[in-house]
């Protein structure tokens, strides 16, 4: 007996092989089984493929959240946080002042042995200083920004406070350098000059010093 093909027009392929002649009842319910597969495998072929550009559609949606998410964050803190403090200089940190001189056009006035310890500590921004009278009768203490030219040995003082109000507001400017762990300036102060000479303070030795002292107190607690 004769076999013809049944196909349909949106098919690529045809239909499965149908048998017997043309108006054979058999026909019909033999192409209907070859019809309905046919079109769910394209069904299932075209819902795939749109659950597959959902899926990517989702991924890159998701990419782009993170992305714009990272941005907003480090715009919102690091920014701030970088900006809020300049690029490290040698004068960052703690220095112990050894030496202070008066100098007027016609004699010197050496301070040093009239205080105590003095210290100034700075970071890239701003410094704060104070010292003591030796008899502690007496505090002088300042602070305020600074600007530091290495390339040219300037230091510029910017006082915004200062337990004598007169300096309080002035703009002080000193001729500067820093050899090793060592900070000379001087700058003109009204009817004089200001010429220092301050010590680096060594982080270690300090942390040193509490250790030793934290100890002595801990073993003669222990020995009461």
């Amino acid at each position: 007996m004769p076999a013809r093909i049944c196909s349909l027009a949106w098919l690529k392929k045809p239909s499965r092989l149908c048998e017997g002649l043309p108006g054979d009842p058999r026909i019909r319910p033999i192409c209907k089984v070859g019809v309905e597969k046919s079109a769910s495998r394209a069904y299932l072929r075209s819902t795939n493929i749109h659950e597959k550009r959902e899926s990517k559609r989702a991924v890159t949606m998701r990419t782009w959240v993170k992305n714009w998410t990272v941005a907003i964050v480090l715009t919102l803190f690091v920014v701030p946080t970088a900006t809020a403090q300049l690029p490290s200089n040698e004068l960052e940190g703690t220095w112990r002042m050894v030496r202070q001189e008066l100098v007027y056009p016609d004699s010197v006035v050496d301070q040093s042995d009239q205080w105590g310890p003095g210290y100034k500590i700075l970071n890239s921004t701003h410094f704060a200083w104070g010292r003591e009278t030796e008899d502690g009768d007496e505090v002088l203490a300042g602070g305020g920004r600074y600007e530091y030219y290495p390339e040219k040995n300037v230091y510029i003082e910017h006082v915004e406070y200062h337990s004598d109000p007169g300096f309080a507001g002035q703009t002080l400017r000193f001729t500067a350098r820093v050899e090793g762990d060592t900070w000379y300036h001087i700058g003109d102060l009204s009817n004089y000059k200001l010429r220092e000479v301050w010590k680096r303070v060594d982080s270690r030795e300090v942390r040193q010093a509490l250790q030793d002292s934290s100890n002595v107190s801990t073993s003669g607690g222990q020995d009461r």
